[in-house]
């Protein structure tokens, strides 16, 4: 018994679990009044059923007092409205335009020449705006939605430092190759073991939280 499953483990092609390997980079904006908000990018390779794709989402802070967390060090975290959060999922291009933004390539974040993303599925429309920040360095980020049938509009914003900024950018260069060609095998299992073991606690690999489950971030 022993034998045949340690068998049909190593005959598992490795490129499997590349599918389900979804990275997620985070940043989270905090302050007093309550009024910050955090922005988070995952993105997902291609596999040979479907392209790859990077989401962008971003949610506001919690402004309840009652939802500050205090760490065992006595150090205080704000928490952020996930349930409210703003999704918009990028196309290659997209990803390449967003870049552009953050690089400064361009003044503003343009689509075809025209000012943001617009994406309209049944009844939502989702729309992003990107510019280089006018009373600070670094670049300002607007996201909003607007759903049929119901009043008003849901808006949030980011403002991303020079470093946050130039970070980014260079990530979402780098992952373009993996956006359009996925991951080859060797790569696959590599982040296989090492998503695994970091998960897992050991010092083998990093761990990525999922900022929706512990979205909290110090700012006193």
């Amino acid at each position: 018994m022993n034998e045949a499953t340690q068998e049909n483990t190593n005959t598992t092609p490795a490129a499997q679990p590349s599918a389900n390997w979804t990275p997620r980079l985070a940043f989270y904006h905090a302050n007093q009044n309550g009024t910050g908000s955090a922005v988070t990018v995952e993105m997902s390779p291609a596999t040979g059923t479907r392209e790859g794709q990077v989401y962008v989402t971003i949610a506001p802070q919690d402004p309840a007092p009652a939802n500050v967390v205090t760490t065992a060090t006595g150090k205080r975290c704000a928490a952020f409205r996930w349930k409210n959060k703003i999704c918009m999922k990028l196309t290659f291009t997209e990803v390449a335009e967003m870049a552009m933004a953050l690089g400064g390539a361009t003044k503003e974040l343009l689509h075809a020449g025209k000012p943001g993303f617009y994406h309209a599925l049944r009844d939502t429309v989702t729309t992003m705006d990107m510019r280089q920040a006018e009373d600070r360095p670094g670049v300002f980020m607007a996201v909003s939605r607007t759903v049929r049938g119901e009043e008003g509009k849901q808006n949030c914003c980011f403002a991303f430092s020079p470093a946050e900024a130039f970070g980014l950018r260079l990530a979402l260069e780098q992952s373009m190759s993996l956006l359009a060609f996925g991951m080859t095998n060797s790569a696959s299992a590599y982040a296989t073991r090492t998503s695994t073991r970091g998960a897992g606690g050991s010092s083998g690999g990093r761990a990525v939280p999922a900022a929706e489950d512990d979205g909290y971030s110090e700012f006193f």
